[in-house]
């Protein structure tokens, strides 16, 4: 199965149903991996293509939707590895937020950066 991510478009977008039609109608994807860079905005869109049967996911790519407080997409934004517990518990929380969009998305991987 191929499938095409996210992290191209989801910057220069403000509709998710926009974001995934502009990667199925002119690139000819049909499934469909949201990057690290997946802002909360864009989930109401994408879920509508979801729920509607026009878009299947392969993966979610950890930490999806991007964390409110993060400014700039990193995937490694929150370390699961970090010294600080404090950072591991944000992390840990996130990716099971990441994990949860994955199950109502149907998407039977979540890609992980593991430090």
């Amino acid at each position: 199965m191929s499938s095409f991510s996210t992290c191209w478009n989801s910057g220069r977008h403000t509709a998710g149903d926009e974001m995934l039609r502009e990667i199925k109608s002119e690139l000819g994807f049909d499934s469909i991996e949201l990057g690290h860079g997946t802002r909360l905005s864009l989930m109401p869109g994408i879920q509508k293509m979801f729920d509607s049967g026009q878009v299947r996911f392969s993966s979610l790519h950890n930490f999806c939707p991007l964390p409110v407080e993060v400014m700039v997409a990193s995937p490694d934004c929150y370390q699961l590895s970090a010294v600080s517990a404090e950072e591991r518990d944000r992390a840990v929380r996130q990716t099971f937020q990441t994990i949860d969009f994955a199950e109502r998305l149907g998407a039977p991987f979540v890609v992980l950066y593991l430090g």
